[in-house]
């Protein structure tokens, strides 16, 4: 019999009317000590890296958002595709205002810190949370909430599993509210908070968990391999290590695969392997007026019980009228659209 082979492919064809197109990966919100480094992508049309030179300048942004008109000067001078070290941002709103070859791009973005005791920018409902997993080094997360309009009401709480850890209110104007919380263990598996407040008829509101921190299980995996070159036909010996994170050997279970690895060029061999958690959550919502009430909604883990088997020996004797005799029957009924009902044997 004849061998077949069969072969698959695809080819992807770039269409566009630009060379090469530029961005910038910085975020719309910068915390001050976090904004280190940003870069520009400099892609062709396929979405590989193209050589090319950055002009770059940030400003402030102008408060008169009709007039619009900036004046750049100044310029900086970097390669696309490296990371650019950038300093001395103070809190404010700023324009990130790049050219690189024939593609121009402006980003506004602000930069923000934990000692702001107000809003940056003119803003109705300002809220940043620095993580969402408490650190395992006991360090905290920061929470901000705040907003640039006079005279609000704030409404919050704080739960965790089935009890409420925290429950208040406060009033603010033009003013940012800074927290710090750090993991206890009377949080169980996390902590959810809840911020609300009305103004001018709208609900803004914010909903944030926090986990707890979780135990680092990932391995560090290290192959080696010695031949001894001088004997002909001598055997490679591979040797492999497995450490924690913290250097120490690990108590392991090893299971390897051995392939032909031009095999890869076809579909590539991968484990998709991670450690997974199960924690209980807590979830709360307010609603706005449109729909009057306040939810809630717990999630816990399923405990199956084994129960036995269900018999199905017997007969519904509400279907089948004297199963037991020879003139046993079935029937059933059918309504009518007038509301009678016409029963059948």
């Amino acid at each position: 019999m004849p061998q077949v082979s069969i072969h698959d492919g695809f080819a992807s064809l770039p269409l566009g009317t630009k060379e090469a197109s530029l961005s910038c990966n910085i975020p719309e919100k910068n915390l001050r000590d976090s904004l280190k480094t940003i870069k520009f992508y400099y892609l062709n049309a396929a979405g590989s890296p193209f050589d090319g030179t950055v002009k770059y300048v940030i400003v402030p942004q102008q408060k008169d958002k009709n007039k619009n008109k900036y004046v750049y000067s100044n310029y900086k001078t970097v390669k696309a595709n490296e990371n650019i070290a950038i300093k001395g941002l103070s809190s404010g709103a700023y324009r990130l205002h790049a050219i690189c070859g024939t593609d121009t791009i402006d980003e506004d973005f602000v930069v923000f810190s934990f000692d702001d005791k107000r809003p940056i920018i003119e803003i109705h409902d300002w809220f940043y949370l620095s993580g969402n997993q408490f650190p395992h080094d006991g360090g905290p997360i920061y929470m901000q909430v705040g907003s640039s309009d006079e005279n609000q009401y704030v409404v919050y709480s704080i739960f965790s599993d089935n009890k409420v850890i925290e429950t208040g209110s406060f009033n603010q104007s033009n003013s940012i509210q800074t927290r710090k919380f750090v993991y206890k263990e009377e949080y169980g598996d996390e902590i959810f908070l809840n911020y609300v407040w009305v103004k001018n008829g709208i609900m803004y509101s914010h909903s944030e968990r926090i986990t707890r921190p979780l135990p680092d299980k990932s391995l560090i995996v290290k192959w080696k391999t010695f031949r001894n070159k001088l004997i002909p036909g001598q055997q490679e010996e591979w040797t492999v290590t497995i450490n924690r994170p913290d250097g120490k050997a690990a108590n392991a279970q090893l299971m390897a695969t051995l392939y032909d690895k031009s095999l890869d060029q076809f579909l590539s061999n991968s484990w998709n392997l991670g450690n997974f958690f199960s924690l209980n959550y807590t979830s709360v919502n307010w609603e706005s007026s449109d729909y009057s009430g306040f939810g809630s909604f717990m999630e816990a883990n399923i405990k199956p019980f084994d129960v036995e088997l269900l018999s199905f020996r017997r007969f519904d004797s509400r279907f089948l009228e004297d199963y037991d005799t020879p003139d046993a029957y079935i029937f059933f009924s059918k309504r009518r659209p007038n509301g009678k009902h016409d029963t059948y044997r």
